[in-house]
Order: C-alpha cells, then sequence, then structure tokens
C-alpha cells in the first residue's frame, strides 16, 4: 500500500517530483496517497515518446490531472500520458523555448487571440476572437499554446503576489478564464479549430479554465456548442456563458465578474485600448523584463520616457532578454517587472 506522502517545511523532492507543502498542506491523506501512486507509475513507466518533463514532476499538474479524474490514479496517469504524447508530437517544448517565434509572432499581429486582463477572482483572461482576419491558419495552434501558457504564467505571477482569490472547495488551483467574442463569425468560418482549441484546452490543460464567456454567438453557434457538450465533459460545459444581454444588461451581467475598466467594450467593458502586438510581444523597456499580460505591459511601456516601441525590435531573436522572454511559461522572475 502506498504512503501519504509527508513533508518538511521547505519544497522538497520525492524522487524527482518537487512538492509545494503548501498545496499538500490543503489535501486530504487519501489525496496524498493517490498523488504517491501516480507519482510512482509515471516514474516506472517513461517512454522516449513522451514528453514529460514540466508534467511528471510538477506537483501542481498532478493534483489537476487527479482532480479531473476524480482522484482516480490509473485514470490521470492515461491522461496525464496522453498529453505527454500529445506534447513530444506536437513540439511543445519548441513553443516554449522559442523554436516557433516566427509563427507565434505572425499569428499575434493578427489580434485574434491574446492575454488581457483579470477578472475579479484574479485570474487572467485569454480573449478569442474566430471572426478575426486570417483565423484558423496552420501555426495558430502554435500561438493557442503559447497564449495558454503565458495565462499560466500570469496566474502562477497572481498567486505568488497573494492576488488570487481561490474556491474553498479548489483552494490549489491556479486557473484562467475565456473570452470568446464571435462577431464576425459566418459560414465560412473554419469553426473546426474553435473545437481543436476547446478540446486541446479539455485533453492537455484539465482544471486550467475556470469560466468562459462567449458573446455575439450567432444561432449556427449555439447549436455548435450543444453538440459540443457530447464531446466535452460536464464539467467544462458548466463553465460556459452564453452572454445574450445587450447595453446596460451586458454590462451588468458582466460586472459581477470583471471590473469594467479592465474590460474590453465588446465584453460590455470600458477599456478602449486596442490590442498592440509589439507591446505585447516586447521583452524589454528600460530594464524591465516583459512576460505580463497585455493591460500591464500597456501601462508599462506608458511610463517608459516615450521610449519606442516597433515591431522589429519586438521580434528580433538573439538577444539575451528575447531568449529569456521565450521561456516565460514558467520563471516567476521573467515575469516580474522591474521595480525602478
Amino acid at each position: 500500500m502506498v504512503q501519504p506522502i509527508s513533508l518538511s517545511d521547505d519544497k522538497v523532492s520525492t524522487g524527482s517530483l518537487v512538492i509545494d507543502p503548501c498545496m499538500d498542506a490543503l489535501l486530504e491523506p487519501t489525496q496524498r496517497s493517490a498523488v504517491a501512486a501516480l507519482a510512482a507509475a509515471l516514474a516506472n513507466r517513461k517512454c522516449e515518446d513522451e514528453d514529460g518533463q514540466g508534467l511528471y514532476d510538477d506537483f501542481g499538474a498532478l493534483l489537476r490531472y487527479l482532480r479531473a479524474r476524480n482522484w482516480d490514479p490509473d485514470r490521470a496517469e492515461a491522461m496525464i500520458r496522453s498529453t505527454a504524447r500529445w506534447r513530444k508530437e506536437f513540439g511543445y517544448s519548441a513553443v516554449i523555448s522559442g523554436g516557433r517565434q516566427e509563427e507565434v509572432a505572425r499569428e499575434n499581429a493578427l489580434g485574434n487571440v491574446y492575454v488581457r486582463g483579470f477578472d475579479r477572482s484574479g485570474r487572467p483572461a485569454i480573449y478569442l476572437k474566430p471572426g478575426g482576419a486570417g483565423w484558423g491558419g496552420t501555426s495558430g495552434v502554435y500561438h493557442l499554446v503559447y497564449c495558454i501558457e503565458r495565462a499560466i504564467a500570469c496566474v502562477e505571477c497572481q498567486a505568488e503576489r497573494g492576488n488570487l482569490v481561490l474556491q474553498a472547495d479548489d483552494p490549489t488551483s491556479r486557473k484562467f478564464v475565456l473570452l470568446a467574442d464571435f462577431s464576425g463569425v459566418g459560414l465560412g468560418t473554419p469553426m473546426g479549430v474553435v473545437r481543436q482549441y476547446i478540446q486541446i484546452m479539455q485533453d492537455h490543460y484539465p482544471e486550467r479554465l475556470g469560466q468562459a464567456f462567449f458573446v455575439n454567438a450567432p444561432f449556427l453557434m449555439w447549436g455548435f456548442f450543444s453538440a459540443a457538450s457530447s464531446f466535452a465533459d460536464p464539467v467544462t460545459v458548466m463553465k460556459l456563458q452564453f452572454i445574450s444581454e445587450e447595453s446596460s444588461a451586458r454590462r451588468q451581467r458582466m460586472s459581477e465578474f470583471f471590473d469594467l475598466a479592465v474590460l474590453e467594450p465588446g465584453f460590455g467593458g470600458t477599456a478602449k485600448e486596442q490590442f498592440e502586438s509589439a507591446i505585447f510581444l516586447t521583452t524589454k523597456i528600460n530594464d524591465s523584463l516583459f512576460g505580463l499580460e497585455f493591460s500591464e505591459q500597456l501601462k508599462a511601456s506608458a511610463l517608459s520616457n516615450g521610449h519606442a516601441i516597433s515591431n522589429t525590435c519586438s521580434l528580433v531573436w538573439g538577444e539575451e532578454q528575447q531568449g529569456v522572454f521565450w521561456s516565460i511559461c514558467r520563471s516567476l522572475t521573467v515575469l516580474a517587472l522591474s521595480a525602478k
């Protein structure tokens, strides 16, 4: 029988698994046993066709996969190993290390997917705009994964700052929210891409989506998401909110979840500054390393003494800070803006 994990005051290593005692303290004994069983199984069954780095040895990841499978170690193992195989086949390590920088930059310039703002619980928001120009390009999945990882980096930073409101029934969660605006979507829009994106979030980022809001969804989209309930996890379906209200009614409903000052007008907010890819992808302004969500970068750029930001300088590869930027997803030191 696998014994519950016992920890000291600081982060310690149990095999290759580094355990955060703050998270561990919130677990029940049976849950600790499940973590131990899953960690042992993964340590004994690594395969060449799996990319488990930053996954098998991530205590938080094991918790998320276990929670997604009702704390069943066998089912959680099957799910997390499926993600490891997907990462290997997809080329996940190349995306987070900068190997797909050109594709990511090209997609980001379209302004269809990006990370901007936080909800009232401190969770970062990913904007998704399927009706935008160029939606559904072949490099879109690389960019989606980059933005998801960036949102994860932001939520980890929020947790470090103490700005994340945790739920009593899910105190170890680190989640983001999704804001999808279907303005401009028509019969020619490749909706299969939307389904692919949702499945990536469901299958390979379990327990990361806190809530999803959809505005301007045409009638055919209602049918699509009704059908989606057949392949999406029921818990995921419950997180989906269709916002059909207009004007003041929309503002009132969305104000329950967001400070309207940090929410874009399409969702009832008053944040009118347009998304600028050059700012979002800029790595350095006056010695400040970037890697936060767009609004924080926008504020920092306004305080940069008129420093000119160009697409050219933001996409130059080879500079030390650029290499640091493309590795933001797990480094809180990179996420922290300079205190100067």
